[in-house]
């Protein structure tokens, strides 16, 4: 049974966010034109910095922050980490939140790369800098084993896709790399048969919304490519998974999807998924987070 900070934070959920959005094409866009003209601010809180101490650089045209725990040297092991947000929205307190406990935790450098957002970037353009940057840090690790790419939600999908641009690209050693994942979006067309029509169960994803911003992300892409729905390419040649999701979660059945291929092409895969939990669960504050963040570090750490 879900814990009560779980049924508090679904209580809430329901009471307030995505239900309160519009559900119609017109109407999204001019949400997102609003948030464009005052955008979200990305910068961390400066509460980590009793935690970690924090970097900003300029990786290919884009900001990116990387942490680490105070206390010792600078950790071998590297962590990137794509937020979510559907690719239409900012970088959040609960992505600051996970990053930095799993910094300290393993402890791992972790970068977090404020990419640009749909619809004003597209992933014919976003991926492949994802990817770059991904690249440099396998470089500077010297291990590929060190290095894991993660991500939330729509912060998942981008961390598969740059894990098979990076395998197809020829980047030795890429069956090393770990990849965790929680909830994550793999499928932007929102197509899965098995996908629930009863989008109640979920107080925080929309279908029409998610649909909406998958397009918006595909740009001129098929929505069906890779780059895209990373759940459409191969899994071969990837590295160990870690993979969280939730039965609550619209977006539960693209990680039995992908966990399910990964299986039949002989990956090592770490499946947890929450009986009725909601998505992304893992990073909120709930009680079932806490196993769940030991589950990742450890997964780091391999």
């Amino acid at each position: 049974m879900p814990s009560l900070s779980h049924a508090a934070i679904v209580a809430a959920l329901t009471h307030t966010p995505v239900r309160r959005f519009a559900d119609d094409d017109a109407g999204m866009d001019a949400e997102m034109h609003a948030a464009q003209l005052r955008p979200r601010r990305f910068a961390p809180p400066k509460s980590l910095d009793r935690h970690v101490s924090l970097r900003l650089h300029r990786d290919h045209g884009w900001r990116t922050y990387e942490m680490a725990p105070w206390a010792g040297s600078l950790p071998a092991h590297r962590v990137v980490y794509f937020h979510g947000g559907g690719y239409v929205s900012e970088v959040d307190p609960h992505h600051w939140g996970i990053t930095r406990r799993l910094s300290v935790a393993t402890p791992a450098r972790v970068l977090v790369p404020i990419y640009p957002l749909a619809p004003g970037a597209t992933a014919d353009t976003t991926v492949p800098t994802a990817a770059d940057i991904v690249a440099d840090v396998i470089a500077e690790a010297g291990d590929p084993s060190l290095v894991t790419i993660s991500g939330d939600s729509a912060g998942g999908g981008m961390a598969l896709a740059v894990a098979q641009t990076l395998r197809d690209r020829g980047v030795p050693g890429m069956d090393q790399v770990t990849l965790l994942l929680i909830a994550p979006w793999l499928d932007v067309t929102m197509s899965d048969p098995e996908l629930d029509p009863d989008a109640t169960r979920d107080p925080m994803l929309s279908i029409p919304r998610l649909r909406r911003a998958g397009q918006l992300y595909a740009g001129e892409l098929d929505p069906r490519d890779p780059l895209v729905s990373p759940l459409f390419g191969s899994v071969d040649g990837l590295g160990p998974m870690t993979i969280f999701a939730g039965t609550r979660d619209l977006l539960v059945h693209d990680a039995r999807r992908l966990r399910d291929a990964a299986t039949a092409a002989g990956i090592e895969v770490d499946y947890h998924e929450g009986e009725g939990l909601i998505h992304v669960w893992p990073i909120l504050r709930v009680r079932e987070a806490r196993a769940a963040r030991d589950i990742m570090v450890a997964a780091i750490r391999r």
